[in-house]
């Protein structure tokens, strides 16, 4: 825990989070027949990219994550101390998919 041991809770430091899976899913006509999805949570203002085999183009899957952009030390959401006995502010929390085929992951 982030705060444990301090007897200030101000003493520790804060901290975002991204956390991300590829699973295997079953393709069909609303998915262009993607039979792979990277999912993703974030809080905070950390940032995933995807890498196209294909064509060798880097986009961003967290794409609009990012809300307050007049401060860049403000990442919106945090682990950790934000207001007096608060533990952690996800203000800036999101879910994010990315499906893509097997031959663009380049598993084939």
């Amino acid at each position: 825990m982030l705060i444990q041991g301090k007897k200030v809770v101000w003493e520790a430091g804060t901290t975002t989070l991204l956390v991300g899976m590829l699973v295997e899913v079953e393709p069909n006509v609303q998915l262009n027949h993607a039979n792979w999805c990277f999912v993703c949570a974030n809080v905070g203002d950390c940032k995933a990219f995807h890498w196209s085999k294909s064509n060798g183009q880097i986009s961003e899957i967290t794409l609009g994550s990012r809300g307050n952009v007049s401060d860049r030390a403000d990442p919106g959401g945090r682990l950790g101390p934000y207001i007096y006995q608060v533990l952690f502010a996800i203000l800036n929390s999101h879910m994010f998919l990315r499906y893509n085929s097997r031959r663009l992951l380049g598993l084939t």
